[in-house]
């Protein structure tokens, strides 16, 4: 089903919940914002034209959630308020009618100014409770009759909200939290008929969609790629192993003429002629009802990439395999005795989290809009183009997603296969989801030995949620099993006054500390996420003992020579198959490439980035190999109060080890 798209406009109180929305609606709807503050009445009316650029809306918004009122009763030095009451109404109206011709198609939902505390402002600069009632009665007054609801923000937080104030205006983040749960209801119980509408809409078009799939060849199929935005460049060299692609099209008439991966764009009108039998692929899920008018009135076929990727490319794939391997590929021993060859990271498509954890790199971006999308290939296919033989051996591959990587679609499925291949997997997990855990260690078999289970110990947020025992109760199940664990806690300022308990909890329910990582701050160059300085951050945290801690202390801010990433290591995004060298480098192939040799170019000296921020893992495995580091063991073992190791034998001896070491 399409997104349902919200958009959210507002003041501060606003940008507090905002996020907050995002990601409690989770992935049937798209949420966006300004990243600015909306202020008065008027501002908003105002940078409407360049908040319809910054976020492209268009006729695709189904939703708008908005408010202004803080700004416009504000009294400063003893005046009336900022905006007087008629021209506050008048303002309402302005914006109400500009949403309307930039959304015409979208349900608005007005929500009233929120009550403050009167008392705590100072006599220079404060609001009134009175002023924001008649202001509020203003807005009921001159949009009754025109927006869909008036969500009564001023009652629930008055109701609600009254001991959750950080200051005379706003609230502390439960309580924004709070008011986000109740904004999500109020934007749901206006969307019942939207999604219903998207349900027959998607449903009719996908009956549609599934005559022209019948008239596909398996291969060699003629198609024309509609949109060359960034899904254009993600899949584009996923598609040619599978598509006979003719050229592309695209809206923008800059573009018409250019050659785009080898293809030549044109104008939608050019279609007949241009490709006359080919079918239509429209990449991009928002425009694709227009796109899709336009190809009927043109009388030509069209398919939404998305409906490919979940009905036709897996299938496509595994063809691909059974030509190499008719009789299916053969199983590794899982007894055997492999050294590690290489390193390979795999971003798995989840953009979302069963924790809410403030200090993640997830919450700090947006990509939690995009869910957890149906992963569009074949496990197999992805084995096949990692395969023993293409890599050159037995490789220590980490899975891990912006999300909760066991909530990807088609997770453990891709493990079992790159465990049949004879890899090591290095899986980060959060250590809630216990049915996901078993079933992969059942599923694995003999081959749970080569799993080790990277658990990240969210103490704060597993206490808060009472999930502290169904995390222990995980990491006993792993540590009775022949998989290996390691146990990781990201020392954040919020667990300063706890760490004196976590110490105690970590030894009585895991026999040792926990191995800590460091956080970065992606909004603040990607600095220490921490309010102290270097040496005390250090100070405070090194009470842990912890080997992986002093060594990312160490490299903190280290620029990387001498780097045999791209040779030794590089990284997939298992969505798209884009292949870089190292996690935060260009692009250079794609994985699902029918002819991709993986044969690359290391990194050296040329590093673009300001600092290694995945030097923990390059220096410890030997990819730097002037880098004086422990081995990648060292860093994420602990040895138990009663003898025993987090990380088994079989595993422990795969880890120990420096991949320069073994071209010598």
């Amino acid at each position: 089903m399409g997104k349902v798209k919200v958009l959210l406009l507002g003041d501060s109180i606003s940008m507090g919940y905002r996020s907050h929305v995002q990601s409690m609606l989770g992935y049937e709807y798209e949420v966006v914002f300004p990243s600015e503050n909306g202020k008065f009445s008027a501002h908003t009316y105002r940078m409407l034209w360049e908040w319809n650029i910054e976020l492209k809306i268009r006729n695709d918004v189904d939703i708008v959630y908005w408010n202004n009122g803080l700004w416009d009763v504000v009294r400063v030095y003893g005046d009336s308020p900022q905006t007087p009451i008629d021209e506050y109404g008048r303002y309402l109206e302005k914006v109400y009618y500009r949403l309307r011709k930039l959304c015409p198609l979208a349900k608005i939902v007005f929500a009233t100014t929120t009550p403050v505390k009167e008392d705590e402002y100072c006599r220079d600069f404060y609001r009134l409770n009175k002023d924001i009632r008649d202001y509020n009665d203003k807005a009921r007054q001159v949009l009754a009759n025109k927006v869909d609801y008036i969500d009564d923000l001023y009652e629930f937080a008055k109701t609600y909200l009254n001991d959750q104030y950080k200051d005379p205006t706003h609230f502390h983040e439960a309580g924004n939290k709070k008011m986000a749960g109740h904004v999500v209801v109020s934007i749901k119980g206006n969307c019942e008929e939207i999604i219903k509408q998207h349900k027959d809409t998607e449903s009719k078009l996908n009956s549609s969609m599934k005559k022209i799939l019948e008239e596909f060849r398996e291969e060699n199929t003629d198609v024309v790629l509609w949109g060359t935005g960034d899904c254009f460049e993600n899949n584009v060299e996923m598609l040619k192993c599978a598509f006979n692609i003719k050229g592309v099209v695209d809206s923008n008439s800059q573009k018409h003429g250019m050659t785009l991966h080898g293809y030549k764009c044109i104008a939608p009108g050019e279609i007949k002629s241009y490709a006359n039998n080919a079918i239509i692929m429209v990449y991009d899920e928002r425009p694709f009802l227009e796109i899709a008018s336009v190809c009927e009135k043109m009388e030509i076929r069209y398919v939404s990439f998305k409906f490919i990727a979940e009905t036709m490319l897996p299938k496509l794939e595994e063809n691909i395999v059974r030509q190499v391997h008719p009789s299916g590929m053969k199983d590794h021993n899982p007894h055997a005795v492999e050294v590690m060859k290489k390193y390979i990271g795999i971003n798995i498509p989840a953009y979302e989290c069963n924790l809410r954890c403030g200090y993640c790199y997830l919450s700090q971006t947006e990509k939690r809009m995009f869910g957890i999308p149906k992963f569009p290939h074949s496990p197999i296919y992805l084995r096949y183009q990692l395969s023993y033989y293409r890599v050159g051996g037995s490789a220590l591959i980490g899975l891990c997603a912006y999300g909760e990587t066991f909530l990807s679609d088609s997770f453990i499925d891709i493990c079992i296969e790159l465990l049949k291949e004879g890899h090591y997997l290095h899986i980060v997990t959060n250590g809630v989801l216990k049915k996901e855990i078993q079933s992969l260690l059942s599923a694995a078999g003999p081959y749970a030995s080569h799993i080790i289970f990277k658990l990240s110990f969210h103490y704060l947020e597993l206490r808060n949620r009472n999930l502290l025992d169904k995390f222990v109760e995980n990491v006993q199940c792993i540590d009775q099993s022949e998989a290996s664990y390691t146990i990781e806690l990201m020392p954040h300022d919020e667990l300063i006054p706890y760490i004196s308990d976590i110490q105690t909890f970590s030894l009585e329910h895991f026999g040792a500390y926990p191995q800590l990582t460091i956080g970065r701050d992606d909004g603040n160059n990607h600095k220490l996420l921490t309010r102290y300085t270097y040496d005390e951050y250090y100070k405070i945290w090194k009470v842990f003992d912890s080997e992986m801690f002093e060594t990312r202390m160490k490299f903190y801010m280290f620029k990387g020579k001498g780097c045999n990433a791209g040779t030794d290591a590089f990284f997939i995004d298992a969505y798209t198959g884009n292949i870089a060298r190292c996690i935060f480098n260009e692009k250079i192939d794609n994985i699902y490439r029918r002819d991709n040799q993986l044969e690359f170019k290391p990194v050296g000296d040329s590093c673009p980035m300001e600092y290694c921020y995945n030097c923990h893992v390059y220096a410890t495995l030997g990819l730097m190999e002037k880098c004086n580091a422990p081995t990648y063991l060292t860093i994420r073992d602990r040895v138990k109060s009663d003898g025993t190791h987090w990380i088994k034998e079989n595993m422990r001896r795969f880890l120990d080890t420096k991949l320069f070491a073994i071209h010598e």
